[in-house]
């Protein structure tokens, strides 16, 4: 086989090595036109991680994080290996490439002896080409609590706190140290995160340019960026959800939620994850950390200060656009992540005082108690079906708009208008105009969104009623309750008097809660309008079926009796028929001298 060089990038973990195997996935056919082959597990994100670890590690395989979250047997475990090598082979075969690349960061937890053996297995198969190991290296301090932070995803905050116990015990000179112990110093390559972190076209591109790619062929590359450090937010909440509802469950994953069900959680925006101040102070004080960084100064040259700047302990209080994109990703939870959502900012606003949700949701009062304000959440909750019922929210930081039609032209501007924040669960309107104003119509957008929204009271001069809501681009109404499909929702209010006073009481609540919380509920009542409607469709079919079946008996009876005269009046025909031919006969007219003697004897008798 022609292959004469074999990189494998091994890492390490949280160094950027999710964008730099999908940027080569995602360039693989390109690599190939460079005879370059990139062997990957599309199962795997496209690492090879489960292939050399199932293949050489020596330690128990049922346990490792890929085989655990599939569930395999160890008879699987074989098959795959071997389907693995088997793969690989006839690729290097098929394509006649010159370069051989592989991503693993996962091979660090091999021992010496298992590296050793990985060297072997190349060169049995490729015995002419070089190997080249190639691992990116960053601050201990920030890549440990890259590492912590990535703990959250499958493990608590007690399972954290033992992953860098046992990383910062095992320092740089045991986790890289091992890889010089089987492969010369200059057939490894230790790359400087911060180095290639600060490169002008990006970590990826710098990567790919520290082992030999040319720079013109790497502008033809498409960089894939993924995988972005999670905020301080987003990790109190997984770490919550493992204590809670841990990923692991005898050594099997939860069947209740997966990785892919936070995928959601990633956009959120919040404050930058770091070790708290006392973790931080007693990693920089470990002999291990230090003797480390001074063997990788030794070692490759990079020298990593532990004189760091301890920043104060992280703020308590969430920020307004953590809390909104919290907001915005809760309907694309699945529902049993929906639901312990609730439970954990539940717990979180018990613990916290009335000045600080005055602070977290900018409001200048809050009328309410915590009590209340922990009642009105599970009120959206649990509430039932009831079109007749406005619903209540007091997540959204929104606002409504009141346009006025001070000339009689209906065209309402936004310098006409006044603004109103929905800071409690009914936003209340009230404006008064001169008295010898003229005006007549209104535009209300309750919401800067697609929502619901339910008039509790429009007062218009003191008096209910004295109004009509004539046009908007809503989507259904029933009574004073209206609902938008989509944003900027307008509805068109004209009095039946000149305005001097105008009072507006609503509810506004986000339609898209409404959709996911309420979709069963709908389906089941349209379903029992259906079923009702077609009851009645029943019962009116039976009863016209019944009014049809007495009308063909009375027609039937009808038509019997039409017969039966018909049948009279033709014997009453023929009957006349015949007197009449009797009468005019000639006979009859002959014997008439001998009637009319008859019929005197007759009288002479009587």
């Amino acid at each position: 086989m022609p292959i004469k060089n074999i990189i494998l990038h091994a890492g390490l973990p949280k160094t950027g090595t999710s964008s730099i195997q999908e940027t080569f996935y995602r360039n693989r056919r390109k690599l190939l036109q460079n005879k370059i082959l990139y062997y990957f597990n599309s199962d795997d994100n496209y690492t090879s991680n489960y292939f050399l670890v199932n293949l050489f590690s020596s330690t128990p395989l049922l346990e490792y994080r890929y085989n655990a979250n599939h569930n395999l047997s160890e008879k699987e475990i074989l098959q795959l290996t071997q389907n693995n090598i088997n793969k690989l082979l006839k690729l290097c075969e098929d394509n006649q490439c010159e370069t051989l690349i592989l991503s693993a960061e996962d091979i660090i937890i091999l021992e010496p002896d298992d590296i050793n053996n990985i060297k072997k297995f190349f060169n049995s198969f490729f015995p002419s080409a070089k190997i080249q190991i190639v691992q990116v290296i960053r601050h201990p301090i920030d890549w440990l609590a890259s590492s912590y932070q990535q703990c959250a995803l499958t493990g608590n905050e007690e399972y954290a706190n033992e992953y860098i116990k046992y990383y910062s015990q095992n320092s740089y000179q045991n986790i890289i140290g091992r890889f010089y112990k089987v492969f010369d110093s200059k057939n490894i390559t230790i790359i400087s995160f911060e180095k290639i972190i600060k490169d002008e076209n990006g970590l990826v591109k710098g990567f790919f340019y520290q082992i030999g790619f040319e720079k013109e062929f790497i502008k033809t590359l498409d960089i894939v960026q993924i995988n972005e450090a999670r905020c301080q937010e987003v990790v109190d909440f997984m770490f919550a959800l493992n204590k809670n509802h841990p990923y692991f469950v005898n050594k099997k994953v939860n069947s209740d939620w997966c990785l892919q069900d936070l995928a959601p959680l990633f956009i959120i925006r919040g404050e930058k994850f770091r070790l708290s101040k006392q973790i931080e102070e007693e990693l920089i004080k470990l002999p291990s950390l230090v003797q480390g960084i001074s063997w990788l100064k030794e070692q490759t040259g990079y020298n990593y200060s532990l004189k760091r700047r301890i920043v104060s302990d992280r703020k308590k209080l969430y920020s307004l656009k953590t809390i909104e994109d919290f907001k915005k990703i809760y309907e694309y939870l699945t529902p049993f992540l929906q639901k312990f959502f609730i439970k954990y900012f539940k717990e979180i606003y018990l613990n916290t005082q009335i000045s600080d949700l005055e602070v977290l949701f900018d409001i200048d009062s809050i009328p309410y108690s915590i009590n209340q304000f922990v009642s009105y959440m599970d009120y959206c909750k649990d509430i039932s079906i009831n079109y007749n019922t406005p619903v209540v929210e007091i997540w959204k930081r929104d606002l409504a708009q009141l346009f006025v039609d001070y000339d009689g032209s209906c065209k309402f501007t936004p310098e006409n208008s006044f603004i109103y924040f929905h800071n409690a669960p009914i936003t209340y309107i009230k404006i008064e105009f001169d008295q010898l104003s003229n005006i007549f119509y209104f535009r209300v957008d309750p919401s800067l969104y697609a929502c619901i929204v339910a008039f509790f009271d429009i007062i218009v001069n003191g008096k209910r009623g004295n109004y009509s809501i004539y046009q908007g681009n809503y989507n259904e109404r029933i009574n004073n309750t209206f609902l938008f499909f989509i944003d900027d929702p307008q509805l068109y209010i004209q009095s039946k008097e000149p305005v001097r006073t105008l009072e507006i009481k609503m509810v506004v609540h986000s339609s898209s809660f409404i959709y996911n919380r309420f979709n069963a509920g709908w389906t089941t009542k349209m379903i029992y309008e259906h079923n009702k409607i077609a009851q009645i469709n029943a019962k009116i079919q039976e009863e016209k079926n019944t009014h049809i079946l007495d009308l063909s008996h009375y027609l039937e009876n009808a038509l019997l009796q039409i017969e039966d005269l018909s049948n009279k009046l033709y014997q009453s025909h023929e009957i006349q028929k015949q007197y009449d031919a009797v009468i005019s006969s000639t006979c009859w007219k002959i014997t008439k001298p001998l009637r009319i003697i008859m019929d005197k004897i007759k009288g002479i008798h009587t």
